[in-house]
């Protein structure tokens, strides 16, 4: 289950985008 992981994280960085 690292795709899930790596999908979370990219989720995570472009919602803490401004």
């Amino acid at each position: 289950m690292k795709k899930r992981e790596r999908a979370i994280r990219i989720i995570i960085i472009i919602i803490t985008k401004p």
